[in-house]
């Protein structure tokens, strides 16, 4: 995926096997300009790297 792509994933949990590595990767993503959009689940929408989606996803991974 290049800068400005989006990655598209249907849950969360299709992202990565734990929280952890959903963490990695969207760090991951965000640091290379890569947007996430999350279909489903309570967590779904989209997550830009200019927005605050980072933080989200952060809060999410703390609380479960």
């Amino acid at each position: 995926m290049r800068e400005g792509d989006t990655l598209t994933v249907w849950k969360r949990d299709r992202l990565g096997r734990s929280t952890k590595d959903v963490l990695t990767i969207a760090e991951d993503l965000h640091s290379r300009g890569i947007a996430l959009r999350i279909l489903t689940g309570t967590l779904a929408g989209s997550y830009s790297p200019q927005g605050g989606g980072q933080v989200l996803l952060h809060d999410d991974g703390c609380l479960c």
